[in-house]
């Protein structure tokens, strides 16, 4: 099978709290970086203020696997925080 962009692999696992539900988000990752998202962020988007913390591509690839995941608010982003079987 082809490796895909992204650096993970599907892993079998016996603990419950590293499965996800949410199996499809990294797809949507991968389909951002295929489609050269990342790069049209690196060269158009200038939202930081300071050089600490996550760049402007981290960020939009948050927002969209927030909304991809059914988010509503910025808050829940707490909930992607808290998958283990995601992470």
């Amino acid at each position: 099978m082809k490796q895909g962009l992204l650096p993970y692999r599907v892993e079998v696992v016996e603990e419950a709290d590293a499965v996800t539900a949410r199996g499809g988000l990294p797809l949507a990752v991968e389909a951002m970086r295929a489609l050269g998202v990342s790069h049209a962020v690196k060269q158009n988007v200038r939202i930081r203020q300071r050089a600490s913390g996550s760049d402007e591509v981290a960020m939009t690839e948050a927002l969209v696997l927030l909304l991809a995941a059914g988010g509503e608010c910025i808050d829940d982003m707490a909930v992607l925080r808290a998958d283990h079987g995601l992470c």
